[in-house]
């Protein structure tokens, strides 16, 4: 019994470190801090194309005009197939809109250039076109792969990121329940001796 309670416990407080989204209003809405989106229309080429709170890495890529940019191996050969992120800052959200057909994933890292740990991945493509994930391990850059359609040619469209404001003074239900589990696993424990 002890030990089944301590495994719920341990598997309660790890599966609550993020939530993968596939739509994107949801999504933005869990960004409480706030979110930036990156839209490359009028841009034709993705080092043209700046924002605030970080930087492009990763191929050229080129931007359609509808805002598009095309990512994977299919467009940029095998060596240096995918487009990423930089985050002058941690931020805790990540997602994208892909176009139909298209199909890859988020991957989000602690590191800059997407090195470090993966703290967190989520798919994109069809049939839900959008991807993301919203995380309390801070996240510094991330990586959009393409590797579920036959051309590994992907279109990415609105890369967003953002953070999430801490809310430390009303705790989330499952720490309640945290907080319960705990407390009748030492009660078990303190009965037995």
């Amino acid at each position: 019994m002890r030990i089944t309670i301590l495994s719920l416990f341990v598997f309660l407080s790890t599966s609550l470190w993020a939530t993968s989204f596939t739509n994107e209003t949801t999504f933005r809405d869990a960004l409480t801090g706030g979110f930036t989106e990156v839209d490359g229309q009028g841009f034709s080429q993705i080092s043209q194309l700046s924002f605030v709170g970080g930087s492009f890495f990763g191929p050229n890529a080129v931007i359609r005009s509808d805002g598009l940019i095309e990512n994977g191996q299919g467009f940029h050969g095998a060596a240096n197939p995918h487009v990423g992120m930089n985050f002058d800052s941690d931020v805790f959200g990540v997602g994208v809109t892909s176009n139909p057909a298209d199909g890859g994933r988020v991957l989000g890292f602690s590191g800059l250039n997407g090195t470090g740990n993966l703290v967190e991945q989520a798919n994109f493509g069809s049939p839900a076109l959008f991807g993301g994930f919203v995380s309390t391990e801070a996240i510094r850059s991330v990586i959009f792969t393409c590797d579920f359609n036959g051309d590994l040619k992907c279109g990415l469209f609105r890369p967003t990121f953002g953070t999430v404001l801490n809310e430390a003074s009303v705790p989330e239900p499952g720490t309640y329940l945290l907080i319960a589990l705990s407390g009748i696993f030492f009660s078990f424990v303190s009965r037995k001796n």
